[in-house]
């Protein structure tokens, strides 16, 4: 089909119109993934009335998550903008908060696996400003990110964990390979005896100890196929006990969705939100 039968339904003026919308979007396919996603976002908050401050590689705004003024900083060739609107805008983590009220539960503690830049932490700091969190985040330059949105919105009770949440100690290196290798797409795996490792482990049992918690109120868990090792035995997960509430990405490219699902709700009722897969502790309804 060539292009004259494609308009040939359109008089002169909406040829021309869609002669401008096909260059725009010919354009605009050219940018850089995190580019464009940054000026799609620029466009929606100055729908808001909100305006972005650019300074170098990173962009810098204030929007209002819980009728409290917060600031960020999202770099612009990144994956940024499309978290910020995952997290932010679309508000992922709402349903999480509309289960603490209605089991009116107050969450006290907080484990963020796969903190990436700290929006999560920020959202639900929002909410409950005494609660706390221990965000988890390998990746050296996500990580800085992480620590500047937190400081600029005086969060230094959270503690940050520049380490990679696995079941054990082990060597793990970074794969940068997984779906389209921006910065939230980061990934670790383990390396082999004669490769380099560059990230330290922890597991939520350690942070259990080392935090003296009873409970875990909310665990966050995203992180790019590492569910498929926290969770490869159920046998030894003690700390499922003390989970309060659950949110998982479970990512299918590792065919364990059904595992993680059917063991789990053992012990939780599961529900599907988004791309996550929510549990809440049978014992608390």
């Amino acid at each position: 089909m060539n292009y004259l039968s494609k308009i040939a339904p359109f008089n002169l003026k909406e040829r021309f119109v869609i002669l401008k919308y096909s260059i725009g979007s010919r354009l605009i396919n050219k940018i850089p993934l995190g580019i464009k996603h940054t000026y799609l976002l620029n466009l929606r908050l100055l729908n808001r009335g909100i305006k972005l401050r650019g300074k170098n590689n990173y962009i810098y705004f204030v929007y209002p998550i819980n009728n409290k003024k917060i600031q960020f900083q999202l770099k612009k060739n990144s994956s940024d903008s499309q978290v910020f609107e995952q997290i932010i805008e679309l508000e992922e983590y709402l349903p999480i908060i509309k289960i603490f009220n209605e089991k009116r539960i107050i969450p006290r503690t907080m484990i963020d696996a796969g903190a990436n830049i700290g929006l999560t932490c920020l959202y639900f700091k929002s909410y409950y400003p005494n609660l706390k969190i221990t965000a988890i985040e390998p990746a050296d330059e996500t990580f800085k990110r992480l620590s500047d949105n937190l400081r600029q919105n005086d969060l230094l009770t959270v503690k940050l964990l520049q380490k990679g949440l696995w079941s054990s100690q082990t060597r793990l290196k970074a794969d940068n390979s997984f779906r389209d290798g921006q910065d939230w797409s980061f990934r670790l795996i383990e390396a082999s005896d004669n490769e380099r490792a560059l990230f330290e482990t922890i597991s939520i049992d350690n942070i259990i100890v080392e935090e003296g918690w009873t409970s875990i109120d909310f665990l966050k868990i995203d992180i790019e196929g590492g569910e498929v090792e926290i969770f490869k035995d159920f046998s030894k997960i003690l700390w499922l006990d003390l989970v309060k509430v659950i949110a998982l990405e479970i990512h299918d490219e590792f065919n364990c969705r059904e595992f993680i699902e059917v063991n789990l709700k053992e012990k939780f009722e599961l529900k599907h939100v988004g791309e996550l897969t929510v549990g809440i502790n049978k014992k608390i309804n």
